[in-house]
């Protein structure tokens, strides 16, 4: 019974839905700290162990997803929100496993529900289907699935 409770505990830990937890600002990862400081309402700098990664003026509210770790990797994800019902998130992973920390490109659909795993020390990010504004009739968009690891970013087929 203990070993079936460890490998459920370990299959939820790997594979999980990101969007179950509210973004935070900031998170102590694998002796790394990794930081959102919000300037102006528009205005974020994002930093790992105190040097800036990226500095963003696009989006309203930034914040940090994860950790997720597994296979000696640690990633975590930005969700990025401009602001409006149009587009409610979109995300970036950051690899923590490397020095310096690596970023992706921005992607997503616009859906905040993310699903998250780790295959061959490769991030797995797939996104939910999306409806921007139903009452307006927009069109469901497809969810999509990118791999991210090694500093390669890439659509999964």
């Amino acid at each position: 019974m203990q070993k079936i409770s460890a490998l459920l505990t370990f299959a939820v830990f790997i594979v999980c839905p990101a969007y179950a937890a509210e973004p935070v600002t900031s998170l102590t990862v694998m002796d790394h700290q990794i930081t959102v400081r919000t300037v102006g309402q528009t205005d974020h700098v994002i930093a790992v162990d105190g040097s800036v990664l990226k500095h963003d003026t696009d989006n309203e509210q930034v914040g940090l997803l994860g950790p997720y770790t597994g296979q000696g990797h640690t990633y975590v994800l930005l969700a990025e929100s401009a602001g409006g019902n149009a587009c409610e998130m979109q995300f970036q992973a950051v690899d923590l496993t490397t020095s310096p920390a690596r970023l992706s490109p921005v992607f997503g659909n616009c859906s905040p529900d993310v699903q998250v795993r780790i295959r061959a020390g490769a991030l797995h990010v797939t996104t939910g289907g999306y409806t921007g504004r139903p009452s307006a009739g927009s069109p469901k968009i497809s969810g999509e699935t990118v791999v991210f690891g090694d500093g390669k970013f890439t659509p999964a087929r």
